[in-house]
């Protein structure tokens, strides 16, 4: 009798701990999926921050390139080059 009611007594706990596992692993699959949802939107605010800066080395590459080809252009004509 005493070992029918220690063998009783373990396979709730197995049943308990097996819920508890069960539930873990639920909250982290739903912790992860909240994460990866933040995640895509900082990803987002980081891609469009970088594409910024790019447009504005590019222009300002750009705007440097026109300038200077202007500048040669009138030395050339002054006869200055």
């Amino acid at each position: 009798m005493v070992a029918s009611a220690g063998s009783r007594a373990i396979v709730p706990s197995l049943e308990q701990s097996m819920d508890v596992l069960i539930a873990l692993l639920v909250v982290s699959t739903a912790q992860t999926a909240a994460l990866l949802t933040d995640l895509r939107q900082v990803a987002g605010l980081v891609a469009a921050f970088v594409a910024a800066i790019a447009a504005a080395r590019l222009g300002w590459h750009g705007t440097d390139r026109v300038l200077a080809r202007r500048s040669k252009a009138d030395r050339s004509k002054t006869g200055k080059d």
